[in-house]
């Protein structure tokens, strides 16, 4: 798998954290609290799914 950062970038989702916990250090991901920010574009690329011999 290859990642690959654009020039490009559009408006998402943030999503804000819960309070750290001891089975989670940074806190789990809230859900209903999210700020629309501007955050970069990255593309996807697999690499040799095949396992041909």
């Amino acid at each position: 798998m290859v990642l690959t950062k654009t020039a490009t970038k559009e408006y998402g989702k943030v999503y804000k954290r819960l309070s750290p916990s001891a089975k989670n250090k940074k806190g789990a991901l809230d859900k209903n609290h999210f700020d629309y920010k501007l955050v970069d574009v990255w593309t996807i690329h697999f690499e040799n799914l095949r396992n041909d011999k």
